[in-house]
């Protein structure tokens, strides 16, 4: 064989493998859609529930975020070392069927807190996907363009919760006007719950991708790596504190505005405007499609350009310039008091606000070691989901009824809890990106050398 026909042939290798690299970012975005449309499908069904179940915000705030985020953020951890040490796919596979199942049982509950447990289990079930998918993607992607794939599959979130809406809109609209409807074997059901049943539908198709991905070869990882305790990780996430800190609490408060707004914006414009749950699902999807998508891939692209400049720090000046350009204009969506105005500000915070998504979250599967990968993913779900999807949509619909004492004053809970929370997650950010630059300055070395040191 000579020279040029065997570098020919390497380069078709790694063309191939490139692209089936790719093919499995697709797979696992694809599995991202179907699980936020299972989850996020609830938040168009606030006003129904309210009237059945005989609930105040509060009490729908607890279905919206806790129920679900409870099981997701608990079991994330456990799951995480099940993935640092399985088959990430098997895993993958049986967590699915798991969530879908879990989706069908929604439909079927027959008040509040059979409601409440049925969203525990879609959590669960759901609590795979991340640890796994991030793990699987580190093993198919080198640091530094990671960040790329990774922003992939979280912008992928914000289509299924779009389609979620968009879709979840028009399947309301087309539902049966009367209370109940009579399914075979099930019996009766309220006809609003038949969104349920359509959301399980796309994660059960999806699945036929996976008999195609393959678990790939561990890449860096030791053997004495196999066991990693609490105190391996304890002690790693302490040798860079500075950096850590900040990407979790700054996350933290991020993410709980982002699951804050996600819950009561169809409710806000529903209260505020007289929307219809089609029309805001319409406007709120596409918004999440096509701005959230683009936030979280440009979020992702930009960071590994910056992470070629200024290593790890990246990470964090992402999200902080995100926060800081979020903060006026979530302010002014909530008090416009005009809906052309809200809904254009609408696509504006939803671009602007994804693109930490597609930086921040990268630094896990960039920077740390292979086998804490899944543990770490788990630890940043447990901190986000239950601070983040547990108490952002709490937090205002608690504003909502017990500060201002009024389902229609809905918007100033948006405005001051919003804002006062990207206020907290720039301050953090802030003070974290400074102690990095004097931290890499001290260790004399730029901080791409010292991301690579740290984590590999």
């Amino acid at each position: 064989m000579t020279m040029v026909s065997a570098s020919t042939e390497q380069d078709e290798t790694e063309t191939s493998s490139a692209l089936y690299a790719w093919f499995v970012v697709l797979a696992i975005s694809l599995l991202q859609i179907g699980s936020h449309i299972d989850r996020q499908i609830i938040t168009l069904l606030v006003e129904p529930m309210r009237r059945d179940f005989g609930v105040n915000d509060t009490q729908v705030s607890l279905l919206l975020g806790f129920a679900f985020a409870l099981f997701y953020g608990v079991t994330a951890i456990p799951i995480g070392r099940l993935v640092d040490r399985f088959h990430r796919v098997r895993i993958l596979v049986i967590a699915v069927i798991f969530w879908s199942l879990a989706t069908l049982w929604c439909m079927l509950s027959d008040s509040y807190w059979s409601l409440f447990v049925a969203r525990m289990m879609v959590g669960l079930g759901e609590a795979a996907l991340i640890p796994a998918g991030f793990s699987i993607l580190s093993d198919y992607f080198r640091p530094g363009r990671i960040a790329s794939a990774i922003s992939c599959v979280t912008g992928a979130s914000f289509v299924g919760s779009g389609v979620a809406l968009a879709f979840g809109g028009w399947v309301i609209d087309a539902l049966p006007t009367s209370p109940t409807v009579v399914l075979p074997i099930v019996g009766e059901i309220r006809s609003w719950q038949l969104a349920f049943g359509f959301a399980s539908i796309p994660s059960f198709v999806i699945l036929v991708l996976f008999a195609f991905v393959r678990e790939p070869k561990r890449r860096g990882a030791a053997p004495a790596e196999s066991h990693v305790t609490i105190r391996d990780i304890l002690k790693y996430l302490a040798s860079d504190k500075q950096l850590w800190i900040a990407i979790f609490v700054g996350m933290s408060f991020i993410n709980t505005f982002q699951y804050g707004i996600t819950a009561w914006v169809p409710t806000f414009f529903m209260r505020t405007y007289g929307w219809t749950a089609s029309e805001i699902g319409q406007i709120y999807g596409a918004g999440f499609i096509i701005c959230g998508t683009l936030g979280t891939v440009s979020g992702g692209w930009l960071c590994d350009r910056l992470y070629d400049r200024i290593g790890r720090r990246a990470f964090v000046i992402l999200p902080l310039a995100s926060a800081a350009i979020v903060a006026p204009i979530i302010f002014v969506f909530a008090i416009a008091g005009n809906d052309t105005v809200s809904a254009t500000l609408l696509f504006l915070l939803t671009y602007f606000g994804t693109i930490s998504f597609g930086g921040a979250v990268g630094a896990l599967p960039s920077l740390a070691p292979n086998r804490m990968r899944g543990q770490l993913v788990a630890a940043y779900m447990l901190l986000g989901t239950l601070i983040g999807q547990g108490g952002g949509p709490w937090i205002i619909a608690f504003f909502t009824d017990h500060v201002f004492g009024d389902p229609m004053l809905i918007r100033n809970s948006i405005a001051s809890v919003s804002t006062s929370l990207l206020i907290g997650a720039v301050i953090v950010l802030f003070i974290g990106q400074r102690a990095i630059a004097r931290h890499d300055a001290a260790a004399g070395a730029p901080g791409e050398l010292v991301s690579r040191q740290h984590g590999h």
